[in-house]
């Protein structure tokens, strides 16, 4: 079956040796062959509060991998086209651009695909790759640089475009379904919204059956379809009428801010799978949006913003979680 994914001229040119790879992420073929022989070597631990007091652990790559991960990152936006709908990780996307299109519909339905990057495996990988034009030793090499136990690791730079990507085929069944039915669609990786001009809760079961189809699974309490009489709710944005923050998404901001002021930014953003400067428009943007609707609330939070060592962060030696190696990189 032909992969839904649309292709750039450049994925034409096959990457399909080892050497070819390790040019293609600036690293030597040695290194690669590294990875492949033991990859949780090339991995740390991190744990950090969420904003409701629990404990994530995550496992980031370590320098080398995570440089070489970047790389490729880069060689799948050169190979491959980014699909309109799809609006979290993606650059000059946003959650605002995601909730946009559900402002001031009949219904908005939201859906949460559980334990998204845990959930992806290397089935739903390998096409992404192969439809980047990258196949053969190289494919293996691919897989083993970016997967972890047969799954996407949260924190890595290439795992939310290869989620993204890697979820399309689903999507296309709900864009089937949608655009017969007039419906509109967009996610934010592992967030679906979908709304109308008329009431749809008839296609809850379909819907739900879509992502079981893709070996995925939808968390049971975050399938939500609400009429316009009720609070609409799409990435912690009210779009009733307009774009409006929710207090849950204030309280996630404020959180956010303040592990940059606790554990850097350096620390966040590895967490995040983002560069620095990437982190700090994102959490910029939504000060912002806050400020338009909150102007005090607004100048508080771009005060907090202000503490934050963005240039020449001291994260390192303020982690009171600390980046903790499995076990030392072999050279």
């Amino acid at each position: 079956m032909p992969s839904p994914l649309k292709v750039k001229a450049e994925a034409r040119k096959l990457v399909a040796t080892r050497a070819q790879i390790a040019l293609q992420v600036n690293v030597q073929p040695a290194f690669i062959e590294q990875v492949v022989a033991g990859p949780a070597k090339f991995y740390g631990e991190m744990t950090i509060p969420k904003a409701n007091g629990e404990l994530r652990t995550i496992n980031p790559p370590k320098k080398p991998l995570r440089a070489a991960q970047r790389a490729l990152l880069r060689v799948l936006y050169q190979r491959l086209r980014i699909p309109s709908y799809l609006h979290g990780g993606i650059p000059r996307r946003s959650i605002f651009s995601h909730a946009s299109l559900h402002v001031g519909h009949t219904m908005v339905a939201t859906l949460d695909v559980k334990s998204f990057f845990p959930s992806t495996t290397r089935r739903h990988v390998e096409p992404v790759f192969v439809t980047a034009g990258i196949v053969g030793e190289a494919l293996e090499d691919a897989l083993a640089l970016t997967m972890l136990d047969d799954s996407l690791p949260q924190g890595s730079p290439t795992s939310c475009l290869l989620a993204n990507l890697a979820f399309v085929p689903v999507d296309q069944k709900f864009l089937r379904l949608c655009k017969h039915k007039s419906l509109n669609y967009s996610r934010y990786v592992d967030d679906i919204a979908i709304s109308g001009d008329y009431e749809f809760l008839e296609l809850k079961g379909p819907f739900v059956n879509f992502i079981r189809e893709g070996d995925y699974e939808a968390a049971p309490k975050k399938v939500i379809f609400r009429s316009s009489g009720k609070r609409q709710v799409v990435t912690g944005l009210v779009v009733n009428e307009k774009l409006r923050p929710t207090s849950e998404f204030i309280g996630e901001l404020k959180h956010n801010i303040r592990l940059c002021l606790k554990f850097g930014p350096e620390t966040v953003a590895i967490y995040e799978g983002v560069e620095v400067g990437e982190l700090k428009a994102r959490l910029s943007g939504r000060v912002g949006h806050v400020a338009q609707c909150d102007p005090r609330l607004g100048r508080r939070l771009r005060g907090l913003m202000c503490g934050v060592r963005w240039v020449g962060s001291a994260s390192t030696s303020r982690r009171t979680t600390p980046l903790r190696p499995r076990t030392a990189v072999t050279s």
